[in-house]
């Protein structure tokens, strides 16, 4: 039997690398699914500074450069980081974790173009890309994750306690899409996948939550309201005073309902703290 057992260890998988792998995510949600996932085995950068939006994110020569030499590159897809569509990326030790889901992409007739800061004017184009607010997605693209880090291990992974976490997130937000009646209203054009998938009307305007509105903010925001009245206002962010005031004023509740995509804290807890928002603001 000791033979058979020494035999059997022999031909299993075993790690390419003894040390931890380098991998490299476009943003923090698939930095923080590869942490989970990966554990020990890996060493995730997400080189996007802080407080910079990585969907318009330009990264420098010398950064591309880096992130080229990654043992793994993990990237959203769906016209996510236009850089990573006009850059000569290693594909074999890349993984597009939307892959295959195009099916369930959505689509935009008109793109919204504004500013946001130092990053300037900028297109949300016809794709709409932040698929991981509708947690089934982000179930989907952990399971590639899992997959790419499997074949660049050369190991089996642990990836069924993150997804039994985004499936109690999807199924909470479910119920939360139940109890809203009326449409919301957000500062920006981000929510369309939470929207569609807990069957939630939200209705974007193009608002940058660190300057005051403008008068012609404010008139496209009355114009809405006179037609589909809200009472919840969702924020990408902590607004600036200003802002917050003239929201209270139209008797809305503003809600920070953070995307996730350049933050410090889990993407489990970041989406819990967002829903545990949305249900303050229901009324409990």
């Amino acid at each position: 039997m000791s033979r058979l057992l020494a035999l059997l260890a022999m031909l299993a998988p075993t790690p390419l690398f003894a040390e931890p792998i380098r991998v490299v995510a476009v943003n923090s949600v698939l930095a923080d699914f590869a942490r989970l996932i990966g554990g020990e085995h890996v060493a995730v950068e997400m080189p996007v500074p802080e407080g910079v939006d990585p969907a318009t994110w330009m990264p420098s020569a010398a950064e591309i450069a880096a992130i080229q030499t990654a043992d793994l590159i993990i990237l959203n897809g769906a016209g996510y980081a236009a850089w990573t569509e006009r850059t000569s990326i290693p594909r074999s030790r890349t993984v597009v974790t939307t892959d295959g889901l195009e099916g369930r992409f959505i689509t935009a007739e008109d793109a919204v173009t504004h500013s946001h800061g130092a990053a300037g004017a900028h297109s949300h184009g016809v794709v709409r890309p932040m698929t991981w607010l509708d947690f089934s997605l982000a179930s989907e693209q952990a399971k590639a994750i899992a997959a790419g880090l499997e074949e660049a291990l050369s190991a089996p992974v642990e990836a069924s306690g993150l997804l039994a976490s985004l499936a109690e997130l999807d199924a909470r937000a479910s119920t939360l899409g139940e109890r809203i009646e009326g449409p919301l209203i957000a500062s920006h054009p981000s929510y369309d996948y939470f929207a569609e998938a807990y069957g939630i009307e939200i209705l974007s305007v193009a608002w940058d939550p660190g300057a005051a509105p403008s008068e012609e903010d404010l008139a496209e925001l009355d114009a809405i309201l006179a037609e589909d009245p809200a009472t919840i206002f969702l924020w990408e962010r902590a607004p600036v005073e200003d802002a917050r005031v003239e929201i209270s004023e139209r008797n809305l509740s503003g809600i920070v309902f953070d995307t996730g995509a350049n933050d410090d804290l889990s993407f489990l807890e970041r989406m819990s703290r967002n829903l545990d928002a949305l249900e303050a603001g229901l009324g409990g």
